[in-house]
């Protein structure tokens, strides 16, 4: 395998000392646990509706937004509803500027979300998007730091895993950068699941309450 890690975004020593926990909202054990965990391992993450799990994501997003600020953060939803419901949503928890995010659908035109993939830092979009400029070569793969699936037990927000084998594999060879975390409701769905996101998401842990 050849080096080429100067293709990857740079880790930033300064703000990668130390990661950062919202102190404007109630600390929950379980909550701060599993972002403890979700942060330095892939992990899947199994909540009731209600318990936080935007909270949590948008957590290991911004540190991941901190952490390599030539990366791309990605937070997939399966539906356009979901996706701007999870921009508001994560912007209040944490304050990542605006400028930094892009909501991205189908119903945006691939010359724009070419220019804002170059621009921005944050993305929310359905996996039809990330598919299709997966495929399309727009979106930068190597530059993806973090990856966040939304609503895993619905399998259409899966779908853009499995014809990704490149995404996957470039992925892999830097486990220390990328990091893939998912969410979803049950354990008994997470447990149906385990089998096909450990081996196209890279997820080694589980995470439940």
């Amino acid at each position: 395998m050849s080096d080429d890690r100067a293709d990857y975004p740079a880790f930033a020593e300064e703000q990668g000392a130390h990661w950062q926990y919202p102190i404007n909202y109630a600390v929950r054990d379980y909550q701060f646990n599993i972002v403890q965990r979700a942060l330095f391992s892939n992990t899947l993450v199994s909540l009731p509706t209600g318990l936080g799990k935007t909270f949590i994501a948008a957590v290991i997003m911004f540190n991941y937004y901190r952490w390599f600020p030539t990366g791309k953060v990605v937070f997939m939803a399966p539906t356009r509803p979901l996706v701007l419901q999870q921009v508001d949503a994560c912007r209040k928890a944490t304050g990542i500027p605006q400028s930094d995010t892009a909501a991205m659908t189908g119903s945006i035109a691939a010359e724009q979300r070419a220019l804002l993939w170059k621009s921005r830092s944050v993305f929310f979009l359905t996996p039809q998007t990330l598919q299709n400029d997966l495929l399309t070569g727009i979106c930068p793969a190597r530059s993806i730091t973090c990856l966040v699936i939304d609503e895993a037990h619905r399998y259409a927000a899966l779908c853009v895993l499995e014809p990704r084998a490149n995404f996957t594999a470039e992925r892999k060879e830097t486990t220390r950068i990328a990091r893939s975390c998912a969410f979803c409701l049950s354990a008994g769905v997470a447990f149906a699941f385990w089998p096909f996101l450990r081996r196209q998401a890279t997820i080694t842990k589980r995470c439940r309450r």
